[in-house]
């Protein structure tokens, strides 16, 4: 197993001739690989040997090296079920964005801490972790997790994660997701007279949820001054219909 390219062929033959015995071996080179390659085959085979990969995964953390971290983690996410004491969420605040973003993933599975890893995912640093934590709050977001999705939202942030956070806002229903949604579309008073919000992709998006709340009286002053905008892109939105045809 530390020849590369590795012969599946054969590996596979000796691991029927050794069964777990194989676990640690593969498990030392796993670690210490640099070959996406070797990792790959070697991952979807010590994933096959099940439970008894659990624990002797597990102690590959007590390693300060990250990449040992990462892959046990990469290893413990792939199990059906994590081995006994084993908690993920002691590595969700883990110097290594690369070793937070293996431990989220098992942490975000449904569970009793799921709810705390979704506000961790949303509060970090690792823009490819937030993401992780939009698309989980989007399935199931938890009250505690609406402020950071607001904030997320309104940021100054690239719009792949302000578009996702708006999502997430008109998804999850609650009181502050709408307040902060109208925040983001209402027009604002200036001597001439009402002026929308700059169009962008983000206030568009903002629009186009706002449709699904059209019963709130706030949510309709936002769509009727929206929809007697001369933009059609922005007619579209507040009307969900082609804003030329009219």
């Amino acid at each position: 197993i530390r020849a590369e390219p590795i012969d599946a062929e054969v590996l596979d033959a000796m691991l029927d001739r050794l069964g777990d015995e194989a676990i640690e071996p593969m498990l030392d080179v796993i670690s210490e690989s640099e070959s996406q390659q070797t990792r790959r085959v070697l991952l979807d085979r010590i994933v096959k040997r099940g439970p008894a990969v659990g624990p002797l995964a597990v102690k590959r953390l007590d390693d300060p090296r990250w990449f040992v971290q990462r892959n046990a983690l990469a290893i413990l996410g792939k199990l059906p079920e994590p081995p006994p004491g084993f908690d993920s969420a002691k590595d969700l605040q883990n110097a290594d964005a690369r070793v937070r973003r293996e431990s989220m993933k098992i942490s975000l599975r449904a569970g009793e801490g799921r709810d705390r890893a979704v506000c961790a995912a949303l509060a970090d640093a690792d823009p490819r972790t937030v993401r992780m934590g939009l698309s989980a709050a989007l399935e199931s977001c938890p009250v505690a997790a609406v402020p950071l999705v607001v904030k997320r939202a309104t940021a100054k942030l690239p719009d792949e994660i302000r578009l996702a956070a708006v999502s997430v806002l008109g998804a999850c229903g609650h009181p502050a997701a709408l307040d902060a949604l109208i925040q983001m579309t209402a027009p604002r008073k200036t001597l001439l007279g009402l002026k929308l919000p700059q169009k962008s992709r983000v206030f568009l998006a903002a629009l186009s949820v706002l449709r699904n709340f059209e019963s709130d009286t706030r949510v309709e002053r936002v769509l009727t001054a929206a929809k007697k905008a001369r933009d059609p892109d922005i007619v579209r939105a507040a009307t969900g219909e082609d804003g030329g045809s009219k």
